[in-house]
């Protein structure tokens, strides 16, 4: 837990999540209070104000669907709760789920150099994501994806400058997708002369 001055909510959604993932296939089953004062004991000083963003945090499962009160028919109330499908499949892959929006971030810096403008799409993303606006997040999805395809385009641009080589008149198109199949059209070009292994990502990658 961190101090007042500095509560970062998606730390604290990680804490609770771990937390839930670990009591859950402890016991088959969870109730509100063993969940918020076992996420509370981790190191670090307290305040109220970051006993608040736990509490936030843990009730925020319930909105987003991935927790739901009640155990059982003969506990259907509070303080008993349980994992959801949808929570289910999210812990699951807890590191880099969305619900965990650190995790998800730290799995995509580590996959790849993400740009700051590209990654700033991906954090609204997730918050758009966690506040179950999905279509919101289906456009930040693919703001980020334009700005990787822009990204590509410049330093392919950048290269074929210092080839002394033309730059392909397709690649000035505002339409992102004819951009993107410029992309392909001249890196398919230089197959012959390309490493076998990184041709075949490239084919792989284009057809998932």
């Amino acid at each position: 837990m961190t101090d007042g001055s500095d509560v970062n909510a998606d730390n604290i959604r990680s804490v609770v999540l771990e937390v839930v993932d670990a009591l859950w296939k402890e016991y088959g089953h969870l109730q509100s209070g063993s969940v918020v004062q076992r996420a509370a004991q981790r190191p670090g000083p307290r305040s109220r104000e970051s006993e608040q963003a736990l509490l936030a945090s843990f009730y925020d499962l319930f909105r987003t669907g991935y927790l739901s009160w009640g155990h059982d028919l003969a506990n259907p109330a509070p303080p008993f709760c349980h994992v959801t499908a949808l929570g289910r499949r999210a812990l699951a892959q807890r590191s880099r789920d969305p619900a965990n929006p650190d995790g998800y971030l730290a799995h995509l810096r580590g996959y790849a150099a993400v740009r700051a403008v590209t990654d700033s799409y991906i954090a609204e993303a997730l918050n758009t994501f966690n506040a179950a606006c999905f279509k919101a997040t289906a456009v930040m999805v693919g703001a980020a994806a334009e700005s990787v395809v822009l990204t590509i385009r410049g330093a392919l641009v950048a290269r074929l400058h210092q080839l002394g080589q033309s730059v392909p008149s397709t690649f000035n198109d505002w339409r992102i997708k004819r951009i993107l199949s410029a992309i392909e059209t001249a890196i398919v070009a230089k197959k012959a002369v390309m490493p076998v292994t990184l041709f075949e990502r490239l084919e792989r990658t284009g057809r998932r």
